[in-house]
């Protein structure tokens, strides 16, 4: 009742400060006082945190005040703000994309460029918001959150796999003075990387700090950390020290991907040490008490990792068999049994690739037994990808319900999956739209290659980065329009009719 009491003060300030507004406007006064006054509303429900309000009542002066009123910029800087803290990142960015076009603050420039960065990288423009970072570095290199920029770009280095590049990054900040969280990131991202390069030790003396720093901060850190050292040492075949790892894991472990990377990590070493029937019932515990949606993609390694140890403990049949016992413990988890199911299609392909029958009917009852729209990205695109050379209907289907989710980390597979299928078909038309597709993905997500690309998937990139399509900038330009709020023009008469 209180909070009730307490919004519908707020509307009323609201509608107060509106009636004042368009006196202002009318009587061509300035407005610096109506914006000081909301201004201070603003940043009491940002700092409350009541981001729903602040959201409401900054778009709501966006639609009233001109575009030139300082009111204009102030209001939609609070949006976007209020936007990002309740993770809507598209509306977002639609504000501070006005912003950058509005009567702009200067005293709110460098958090709104910072804001404008953050939302590129939460949505996955992985190359705009490396420019952008670049940017805000060249124009406010002293800036408060000069390190958080720095993390922020390194990161952004190692997703796109330029492991080299995102450590001389993180060098950068040797000299600074940094928090705890911002620390213990550092040391995970650089850990990550030199693992990725295949510096071993250098790897887990960086995850062994962020351990030690853990202790202080965020437990997912410590998950993080201790899953890692439970690989490197398998890496390194310490086999005992891998175990130990895992064992102090499992006294402090809560995150379900952390617990079950690092279950599936240290079969390895307990394979060496004869207790893989150990490991494998280890996996198996944790596995069947996961319910996370889109399993088969968050924990795509650990299952892999398992069906490799599963078919070389007890062979393709008992595997089998194994899975559909695991399968029928979990009913009412679908995320779970699509997960074993696709495990089952894993065992079953490489048991006799050549039995063509069973693959097949396999393929069909996954069809049949999983709403599409349910299915993890990569059972999406494995099973398009079977069907691209017997169904063009259910592949060209499949391979559009990954596209709909916008997970650039998938969407490249899914148009190039659709080239090869257009091409086969012949349908010149479809052919050029997949090409600027992939143009559009590369250009903004980066070319990071996974390794299992054919030197055929290659040349058909390559081609297509090659030949006259968008630049960067329009490519850029063009996603970001998706995203903005309606022509000015037309929020104008909106605004007048209501």
């Amino acid at each position: 009742m209180k909070s009730q009491y307490m919004r519908i003060q707020v509307y009323f300030a609201l509608i107060v400060m509106l009636m004042n507004g368009i006196k202002d406007d009318c009587s061509g006064q300035p407005t610096h006082n109506s914006a000081e006054n909301e201004s201070k509303m603003f940043q009491d429900l940002l700092d409350s945190k009541r981001y729903d309000e602040l959201l409401e009542i900054s778009q709501s002066i966006a639609l009233t005040v001109e575009k030139d009123d300082i009111r204009s910029g102030l209001s939609l800087y609070y949006g976007g703000v209020a936007s990002f803290k309740m993770r809507k990142f598209k509306d977002s960015i639609k504000f501070f994309q006005n912003y950058r076009s509005s009567e702009r603050l200067e005293s709110f420039d460098e958090m709104a460029e910072f804001y404008w960065a953050s939302n590129l990288i939460e949505l996955d423009y992985k190359i705009p918001a490396l420019r952008s970072l670049d940017e805000f570095i060249g124009k406010y290199p002293d800036s408060y959150f000069y390190p958080e920029v720095i993390y922020r770009r390194a990161s952004i280095l190692f997703l796109l796999n330029k492991f080299d590049e995102s450590i001389k990054s993180l060098e950068k900040l040797s000299s600074y003075k940094i928090g705890l969280d911002l620390k213990t990131r550092i040391h995970l991202l650089k850990g990550k990387s030199l693992m990725n390069l295949s510096r071993f030790a250098e790897s887990e003396a960086e995850f062994l700090n962020a351990k030690i720093l853990t202790q202080q901060s965020d437990q997912s850190y410590l998950n993080e950390a201790l899953s890692y050292l439970v690989k490197l040492s398998n890496l390194q075949y310490r086999w005992d020290d891998s175990v130990s790892y895992y064992g102090e894991f499992n006294e402090t472990a809560n995150s379900t991907v952390h617990k079950l990377n690092a279950a599936a990590y240290v079969i390895g070493s307990m394979e060496q040490m004869d207790r893989i029937n150990e490991g494998i019932e280890g996996f198996e515990d944790i596995l069947i008490t996961l319910s996370v949606p889109f399993l088969h993609d968050s924990c795509y390694e650990a299952m892999s990792i398992y069906a490799g140890f599963l078919i070389k403990k007890y062979g393709h049949e008992k595997s089998i068999s194994r899975v559909g016992n695991l399968m029928s413990e979990s009913s009412g988890n679908e995320s779970l049994i699509e997960g074993l199911a696709m495990i089952g299609l894993e065992v079953t392909e490489q048991k006799n690739p050549k039995i063509s029958e069973e693959i097949r009917a396999y393929y069909e009852s996954l069809v049949d037994r999983f709403s599409m729209n349910g299915l993890s990205n990569n059972s999406l695109l494995k099973i398009a990808k079977y069907f691209s050379t017997t169904n063009y209907e259910v592949a060209q289907e499949y391979y559009n319900e990954v596209l709909k989710r916008e997970d650039y980390e998938f969407s490249y597979s899914a148009l190039l999956g659709l080239f090869k299928l257009y091409d086969a078909y012949e349908e010149i038309e479809l052919i050029d739209s997949v090409s600027s597709g992939l143009n559009s993905v590369f250009k903004i997500n980066g070319m990071s290659f996974p390794s299992y690309l054919t030197p055929q998937d290659r040349d058909i990139i390559d081609n297509i980065i090659g030949s006259d399509l968008s630049s960067d900038d329009e490519v850029v330009i063009k996603e970001l329009d998706k995203l903005v709020f309606p022509k000015r023009s037309a929020i104008r008469k909106i605004s007048k009719v209501n």
